[in-house]
């Protein structure tokens, strides 16, 4: 099955177009790469990764989500798939250097599958909230669910339960943005977090990634028809 492999999590509170994780060690085959920023400004951005930058500088396949609420929230997931292994960051880059608060994250999966963008499930409020849900779309054994949560105050965030595990807790910076990955196992398609009323608005974006095809299951015009007449054998 697709599996959890590392994430990081960096924070900005001063007035910088672009934000580096810690270095996170890709390793393993058939890997997916998940990025995801937050911002407290609700500007429509061009935002953008860069996975390893100071080294293969690959940018990401495709965007899940770019979604913006009120006048504080704003928050943006994309992905790569078949990241080259490297033990490196991930690069966020705002496009302008005049937003005072965000955060940038960005984790691996092994055992993965090419992303399907249209598999995600999305949720928001604009002003007052307690709590954001998702259902991902065509969620299935095997697969990997992955979501980020962010808020527009400064509060715990708890995740929806014991099929989640918190990967990147409550990262936080200034006076408004809190942020939370979680990851959870593809049957239990449904993603959630609670926290103590959030006044300036919530984002959450929770995404598939498919579990790589098993081995030997071969595919093509033959694969699971009986065989008949002279492919079965002799005739006599």
């Amino acid at each position: 099955m697709a599996a959890f492999g590392a994430s990081d999590a960096a924070a900005a509170g001063g007035s910088v177009q672009t934000l580096r994780t810690a270095n996170i060690n890709v390793t393993g085959s058939d890997l997916v790469l998940i990025c995801g920023m937050c911002e407290e400004e609700a500007f429509s951005l061009t935002k953008g990764f860069t996975w390893d930058p100071d080294g293969n500088a690959e940018a990401m396949t495709g965007s899940f989500a770019n979604i913006n609420v009120g006048t504080h929230m704003g928050a943006e997931m994309e992905y790569l798939d078949n990241p080259t292994a490297a033990n490196a960051p991930v690069e966020g880059d705002m496009g302008i250097d005049t937003v005072d608060e965000w955060i940038v994250f960005g984790l691996f999966a092994t055992a993965a599958d090419d992303i399907v963008v249209t598999d995600i499930g999305t949720d928001s409020f604009a002003s007052n909230g307690t709590s954001l849900s998702s259902t991902v779309l065509n969620a299935a054994s095997g697969d990997l669910l992955v979501d980020m949560a962010a808020i527009g105050s400064q509060q715990a965030m708890t995740d929806g339960g014991a099929n989640q595990t918190t990967q990147e807790s409550d990262v936080s910076v200034g006076s408004y943005l809190r942020m939370s990955v979680s990851t959870q196992e593809g049957s239990n398609a449904t993603m959630s977090w609670t926290f103590s009323d959030a006044l300036y608005g919530g984002i959450h974006i929770a995404v598939r990634i498919p579990d790589v095809p098993g081995a030997g299951n071969p595919k093509g015009p033959l694969s699971g028809v009986p065989l008949h007449g002279v492919l079965a054998g002799p005739i006599g």
